[in-house]
């Protein structure tokens, strides 16, 4: 499974609540749509997860989400790494932090701010997709019995990172609100 594949799954996480209950203003129950990862203004996502490495040891960073432009569009948003973001009137910020440890254990934080003064602005769908280079991730779901500890003290919110890519491998972690397993994958249905 190479990153496009890790793609198409996150292409789902981020259309599937959009896709699947659409706004209809004349649909009583769709007044409101109902997305997952919704960060509205003022609110935050967060991400932690352990990697194993050193001083070496990169990180690439893609936060996306849904951005409605009005009652019946939408547009994708990108954001790469750390940085502050505007496309009026939403605007926020996308910080990245490590703490390292002694047995070669970084934690890696990835916090995503809305800071849109409009409380109608929210993103949507919001999802990161991590991939690190000179270390790998541990699973935050069945790490070694030794991190046990180290992973759970984790703290993530509104949000859940697993393992993406191919079956086996540990260099791209996936972070959606989404409660998935590690290597998720889309259904043939899906695609």
């Amino acid at each position: 499974m190479t990153i496009s594949d890790v793609d198409k799954v996150a292409n789902v996480l981020l259309y599937e609540g959009y896709l699947l209950y659409p706004f209809r203003p004349s649909t009583l129950e769709h007044r409101q749509p109902f997305t997952f990862g919704v960060i509205a203004p003022g609110e935050e996502m967060q991400t932690e997860c352990i990697v194993e490495g050193d001083a070496s040891t990169i990180y690439e960073v893609r936060v996306r989400f849904l951005q409605r432009m009005d009652d019946r569009q939408v547009v994708e948003r990108e954001i790469i790494g750390a940085t502050t973001f505007s496309w009026p009137p939403l605007s926020g910020e996308v910080g990245i932090s490590t703490v390292r440890y002694a047995d070669g254990m970084i934690r890696l934080r990835v916090r995503i701010v809305n800071t849109s003064n409009d409380p109608t602005r929210d993103m949507l769908a919001t999802h990161t997709i991590l991939r690190v280079s000179g270390g790998t991730f541990l699973s935050m779901i069945d790490p070694p019995a030794i991190y046990q500890k180290l992973t759970e003290s984790c703290k993530n919110i509104r949000t859940w990172p697993v393992l993406a890519g191919e079956r086996g491998q540990h260099q791209i972690m996936l972070s959606s609100s989404f409660i998935v397993y590690d290597y998720p994958e889309v259904a043939d249905e899906r695609t």
